[in-house]
C-alpha cells in the first residue's frame, strides 16, 4: 500500500500535465508542481490561496458551468488567467468526488496546455475564413463549371455584377446566361478548355434586370486525382465599361477627324502632338510642318505677351481657358478665331497634355466690328434712338433718348412708346402714321412728348420700318430731336411779332396820346399867355390865367420828366444813392404832401393803422422808394372818386413791404401785368377820361426791380386797387 502512494507521489509531480484537487467553493486542496508551473505561481501554497473562480477565469461564468455540471465527468476547453495576466488555454478533464450522501466533496481533474494547438486551430480557421472571404468578395467575378457547362459555384462578386441569387445559379447552364449569339462561341470554348487547359473569351452576357454586360471570361480547368477533368475555373471581369469608353475612345477619335473646328494637342510645354484635318484646311498648314511647333507660330502680334502669359498661367493651373486670338495663315492672309484651350489629365489627375479647339470666326468677327461700329453711332448719336417691334413695344433706347426724357433704360423696355399709342398724337395723325408704316413707308412729323418729371417738349420724330432679308417688316426705329427751343423761338418770334405791332399800335396811340397831353398844356400856356397881355382884364382873370398857366407847365414838365426818366433807365443811366431813413416817416410825409389834393375830391388819405409804432429803418435810395409810391398814390387819386386811399409800412416774412391802397375802379386781372408795359393803360377810354401818357407804372415797375425788390397789385374790377412794393430784408437795419 506504501509503495503504491509513493508510485502515485511520484507520477503526480513528474506528470506533465497539471493535476489538481478543489472544494465546490473555489479553493485549491492539492496541486501537482506541472499545474503550478502552468499557470505561473512559484510554489503550491501560493497557488492553493488563490480564489479560482476570480482569479484564474477570464470569464467566472465558465468555472460556474463547470461547478454545475450534472455529469460526474466532462472535459472543457477554458482560457485561463496566469499570475503575470497572461491567458492560456487548458483542456480540463473534471470529475466530482463524492461523500457517502451523494453530496460532492471535491472537484478533481487534470489540465492540459493547449496554448499552441488553440493558437494553431484560430491560425487555420482565420486563414480558411480569410480565403472564404477573398473568394466571395473578391473584386472580380469567379465561376466553376462541370463538363457540360454546367455551374458549380459562384462568388458574391458574380452574383452582384449579374443581379441573381445564388440558387438562381447552381445547375444551370452558362449558355442560358449567354445573349444568342454568343452561345455558338461558348460551345466551342468549352470544347478548347478540356483540350488546351485554359480560355480567354469575351461573352455579351444578360443580367436579371435584362440589361448585357460585356465580360472577359479567363479560365483554366481543375484536375480530378487520376488526372482527368474535374471542372472549370474562370474569372470574369465586366468590362462593359471599358468597352463602351473604346467605343467613345473610337467615337471620339472619329469626331476630331472629322470636326467641323480646328483641333491641336500639344504636350505640357506647348508643343504640338496633333492637329486634325480641319486645322491643316483652315490654316493651310500641314500636320508635318506643325509638328513640334508652338501654335504662336501663327500669331499676327495682335494679341499682346501679356494676354498669352494669362492663358499660359490658366491651363498650366489646370484651368480651362477661353478667348479671341488672331492669326496668319499660311498664305499670309489674316484670320480671328474662337479658342478654348483644356488640359487633359491621366488617371492620377496629371497635366499630360493642352487641347485647343478652335473656330474660324472672322466673318462674325467682321459682322461684330460693324454692329459695333453701327451700335456706337446709335449709342453716341446726338438724336433719341428707339427700336420697338412691330407693336411698337421698345427693345432699345440710345443715352441720348434716356437723357432727354429722364426715364431709366430698365424703365422702358418693354412698353409701348408714346406716340404709337393711340390717345397721343390726333386721330388723323395716329392713322396716317400707322397707314405709312403698314406700308413699310417711313412717317416723318412733330410731336409733344412728356418727361419723367412730367414736363412736356416738342420732339421732331422720323418714324421707319425694319426688314429682315425676306422684306418682312421685323422692327420700327423712331429718330427724335428735341425741338423744344426751336418751338419755343418760333413762339417767341410770334410773339415778338404781336408784341412788335401791338407796340406800334400802342406807341401810336401813346404818341397821339402824347401829342394831346403835351399839345394840351402848351396850348393853355400860349392861350392863357396872349391873353395876360390883354390891358383890359381885371386882376382876379390875371390870377387865374396866371395859376392855369404854372398848372398847365407842371403838368408839361412831369410828362418830359416821365420820357427822361424812361430814357435813362433805358441807358442804365440811373444811379441810387443809399441812405438810412425811416419807412414810418417817409409814408407820414407823402400823406401830409397828398392830403390835400385827396381833400379837394373829398377822398380822405390815411396811413394804415396797423403800421408799427416802433419805426422801421431801411438802407435805400429814399428818393426812388419815394418815386415809386407818389406814383401809386397819384393813380389812386386820378382813379378814385370816393372813399379813402391807405398807405401803409411792415415786416412780413423776410420782406420790407410798402403798399397803397385805394376805393376806386379797380382794375381787371387779364391787365394786371399789362399795365405795367410802357404805353399801356387798362383802356383807351380811361386814358380820355382820366388822362396820363402810360409811363408811370413801367417807370414805377423798373425803379422797383432797380431797387432791389419786386412790384404786384391785387385787384379787382369795381373793388378798389392795392399795389405793392416790397424789398428783401437785407436792406433793414437790424
Amino acid at each position: 500500500m506504501n509503495n503504491l502512494k509513493k508510485l502515485y507521489n511520484n507520477l503526480l509531480e513528474r506528470l506533465p500535465d497539471g493535476v489538481y484537487k478543489s472544494t465546490h467553493d473555489g479553493k485549491f486542496v492539492e496541486v501537482n508542481p506541472a499545474m503550478v508551473k502552468m499557470l505561473g505561481y512559484s510554489s503550491k501554497e501560493e497557488l492553493m490561496s488563490i480564489d479560482i473562480k476570480t482569479t484564474l477565469y477570464f470569464q467566472p461564468e465558465d468555472r460556474e458551468s463547470l461547478v454545475l455540471q450534472e455529469k460526474l465527468e466532462e472535459m472543457g476547453v477554458f482560457r485561463l488567467k496566469k499570475k503575470d495576466g497572461s491567458s492560456i488555454w487548458v483542456e480540463d478533464h473534471g470529475w466530482y468526488t463524492l461523500d457517502n450522501n451523494g453530496e460532492i466533496l471535491f472537484h478533481e481533474g487534470i489540465m492540459r496546455d493547449i496554448t499552441e494547438r488553440k493558437l494553431a486551430e484560430e491560425a487555420l480557421k482565420e486563414s480558411e475564413e480569410r480565403f472564404k472571404m477573398l473568394f466571395e468578395k473578391a473584386p472580380i467575378g469567379y465561376q466553376s463549371l462541370d463538363e457540360n457547362g454546367c455551374f458549380l459555384d459562384v462568388n458574391e462578386t458574380w452574383l452582384e455584377t449579374l443581379g441573381y441569387q445564388k440558387e438562381e445559379i447552381i445547375g444551370q447552364w452558362f449558355g442560358n446566361f449567354l445573349t444568342p449569339a454568343y452561345i455558338a462561341l461558348f460551345e466551342k470554348n468549352l470544347l478548347e478548355i478540356k483540350e488546351q487547359g485554359q480560355i480567354h473569351s469575351e461573352y455579351e452576357m444578360l443580367r436579371k434586370d435584362g440589361t448585357i454586360l460585356i465580360i472577359r471570361l479567363e479560365g483554366r480547368i481543375g484536375h480530378a486525382s487520376n488526372g482527368g477533368f474535374k471542372q472549370t475555373h474562370c474569372v470574369i471581369l465586366d468590362i462593359t465599361k471599358q468597352k463602351q469608353a473604346e467605343h467613345k475612345i473610337t467615337q471620339l477619335s472619329k469626331g476630331i477627324e472629322q470636326s467641323p473646328a480646328s483641333i491641336i494637342i500639344t504636350d505640357t510645354f506647348g508643343n504640338i502632338e496633333y492637329v486634325n484635318p480641319k486645322f491643316t484646311e483652315v490654316s493651310g498648314y500641314t500636320f508635318t510642318e506643325s509638328k513640334g511647333k508652338n501654335p504662336r507660330f501663327l500669331q499676327t502680334g495682335y494679341t499682346s505677351k501679356k494676354e498669352y502669359s494669362e492663358l499660359w498661367n490658366t491651363i498650366t493651373s489646370g484651368n480651362e481657358w477661353r478667348g479671341e486670338i488672331h492669326n496668319r495663315k499660311r498664305n499670309g492672309e489674316l484670320f480671328w478665331e474662337s479658342v478654348n484651350i483644356s488640359p487633359i489629365r491621366n488617371e492620377a489627375g496629371e497635366i499630360v497634355n493642352f487641347m485647343a479647339i478652335k473656330e474660324d470666326i472672322t466673318s462674325r468677327k467682321q459682322s461684330e466690328i460693324e454692329i459695333m461700329k453701327l451700335s456706337v453711332a446709335i449709342e453716341q448719336n446726338p438724336a433719341s434712338v428707339v427700336i420697338t417691334d412691330t407693336s411698337g413695344i421698345i427693345e432699345y433706347v440710345n443715352t441720348k433718348f434716356l437723357n432727354t426724357t429722364g426715364y431709366d433704360r430698365e424703365e422702358l423696355i418693354g412698353t409701348v412708346i408714346r406716340i404709337l399709342k393711340p390717345g397721343h398724337t390726333s386721330d388723323e395723325t395716329y392713322v396716317e402714321l400707322w397707314n405709312n408704316l403698314f406700308a413699310g413707308n417711313e412717317w416723318r412729323g412733330e410731336h409733344k412728348n412728356r418727361k419723367k418729371n412730367k414736363e412736356k417738349y416738342w420732339e421732331s420724330v422720323l418714324i421707319s420700318p425694319i426688314k429682315n432679308n425676306e422684306g418682312k417688316i421685323t422692327n420700327y426705329i423712331i429718330l427724335s430731336e428735341d425741338i423744344s427751343d426751336r418751338k419755343k423761338m418760333e413762339r417767341e418770334l410770334v410773339d415778338a411779332k404781336v408784341k412788335a405791332e401791338e407796340s406800334d399800335r400802342l406807341k401810336s396811340a401813346f404818341l397821339a396820346n402824347m401829342s394831346h397831353e403835351i399839345r394840351t398844356p402848351l396850348n393853355s400856356i400860349l392861350g392863357f399867355s396872349d391873353l395876360l397881355t390883354d390891358p383890359n382884364i381885371d386882376d382876379q382873370s390875371r390870377r387865374e390865367f396866371a395859376t392855369l398857366i404854372s398848372s398847365s407847365g407842371s403838368n408839361l414838365l412831369s410828362i418830359i420828366n416821365d420820357v427822361l426818366d424812361i430814357s435813362k433807365i433805358e441807358a442804365g443811366q440811373v444811379e441810387l444813392s443809399m441812405t438810412q431813413f425811416s419807412a414810418q416817416k417817409l409814408i407820414n410825409s407823402i400823406k401830409n404832401e397828398y392830403s390835400y389834393k385827396a381833400s379837394l375830391k373829398n377822398i380822405k388819405f390815411l396811413v394804415d393803422p396797423t403800421t408799427p409804432e416802433q419805426e422801421i429803418f431801411v438802407i435805400s435810395d429814399t428818393n426812388r422808394i419815394k418815386q415809386v409810391l407818389i406814383n401809386f398814390v397819384g393813380n389812386a387819386l386820378k382813379f378814385t372818386e370816393k372813399g379813402a386811399i391807405e398807405i401803409g409800412v411792415k415786416l412780413t416774412g423776410n420782406n420790407i413791404q410798402f403798399h397803397v391802397k385805394d376805393s376806386g375802379i379797380g382794375i381787371p386781372k387779364e391787365f394786371h401785368d399789362k399795365i405795367f408795359d410802357r404805353f399801356r393803360q387798362v383802356e383807351s377810354a380811361n386814358t380820355r377820361k382820366y388822362g396820363g401818357n402810360g409811363l408811370g407804372l413801367a417807370i414805377t415797375k423798373n425803379l422797383g426791380e432797380l431797387l432791389g425788390g419786386q412790384i404786384w397789385l391785387v385787384s379787382e374790377p369795381g373793388e378798389g386797387s392795392t399795389f405793392y412794393f416790397a424789398l428783401p430784408d437785407k436792406f433793414l437795419v437790424k
